[in-house]
């Protein structure tokens, strides 16, 4: 198997584990790209289109959460039973459908997606084509009709949802470096212990154990700000602080249940976070994609980056473009 293949199945079962567990903790969720500039984008981009093509079949590829989807529906002109999502992870489509039950999903890979040439006159991709690599983008053409349009919001080098990432990165690795988890559960067992009347002393001693990844976690806010990791690190420093102040009103098994919880979904968040730091594009990748399109026959409308007010990175790059053959 070549790194590349590799790579590919590493990123598939993080992503699918990732979706399988999304909603059952209050962290490791949003994945950097909630900011409300997105909204406007596709309102606008929506808006224009289907003033001109009013229930036309559109296909979102790497639907993940159904970001776009959702844009979508609050679309004059757009028929939800005319759209169609993909996704290599099962639970991701099914969260999608649940949501939006008129809307057909398909899993597959966004390199080998089972439906016919030329089924869309619409395909989008908010952050999805680029992780799965350049074979996607040829599917996204071939499922093209003529005269269809593509709209893809793509992770670039430099912008600022690659920052994010990289801090995120950072963050989650020093939190496992640390042993931040098994610390804190053999800490906070000894202080369920303490508070029913046990021995103090394992509970002293594994509090000047954990002192030194707590002190790790300050380092992260620090040069980082409370909002990375989706603000993870800091819901995980608040929350440990609350309970040692408050310890003798929380049930030991609901903080420990928690905690582990915690910890099983940290390993899905950082090979996400892997995944999309590996499959950022740079300024040549960019332009490999431009003159893919351009080679068959679709023209870019818009290429730039998407910039939102007030920040001053881009957040992502934008290709439009039309099949020229009508």
């Amino acid at each position: 198997m070549s790194q590349d293949e590799l790579h590919k199945g590493e990123a598939a079962q993080a992503w699918d584990t990732y979706w399988e567990g999304a909603g059952d903790s209050s962290a490791f969720t949003s994945g950097g790209a909630g900011h409300p500039g997105f909204q406007a984008f596709w309102s606008d981009a929506f808006g224009e289109y289907f003033k001109q093509h009013p229930g036309a079949r559109t296909l979102d590829i790497g639907t993940g959460s159904g970001a776009v989807i959702e844009y979508l529906s609050l679309v004059p002109g757009a028929q939800l039973d005319k759209v169609s999502c993909v996704d290599i992870a099962e639970d991701a489509v099914n969260g999608v459908q649940d949501r939006f039950p008129a809307v057909t999903g398909v899993v597959a890979d966004a390199n080998q997606i089972p439906l016919e040439p030329g089924s869309f006159d619409l395909v989008t991709s908010q952050f999805g084509v680029e992780y799965a690599g350049p074979g996607a983008i040829d599917e996204a053409i071939r499922l093209l009709a003529p005269g269809g349009h593509l709209i893809f919001l793509l992770h670039f080098q430099g912008g600022a949802l690659h920052q994010s990432c990289q801090a995120t990165l950072d963050a989650l690795q020093r939190v496992q470096k640390v042993d931040f988890f098994a610390l804190t559960t053999a800490f906070l067992t000894a202080g369920f212990a303490a508070v029913r009347g046990a021995d103090r002393g394992p509970y002293d001693s594994a509090a000047k154990q954990l002192n030194p990844a707590i002190k790790e976690l300050e380092s992260i806010l620090s040069q980082h700000g409370e909002g990375v990791a989706d603000r993870t690190i800091e819901y995980l420093y608040s929350t440990l602080q609350n309970i040692h102040s408050r310890i003798e009103h929380y049930d030991a098994d609901e903080v420990l249940n928690w905690l582990a919880a915690m910890e099983q979904e940290l390993p899905k968040y950082l090979q996400r976070m892997e995944s999309m730091h590996r499959s950022v594009l740079n300024k040549a990748a960019i332009e490999g994609i431009r003159t893919m399109l351009a080679n068959k026959g679709l023209p870019q409308n818009q290429a730039q980056p998407l910039l939102f007010e007030g920040d001053p990175l881009p957040f992502a790059w934008v290709l439009q473009a039309s099949n020229a053959q009508a």
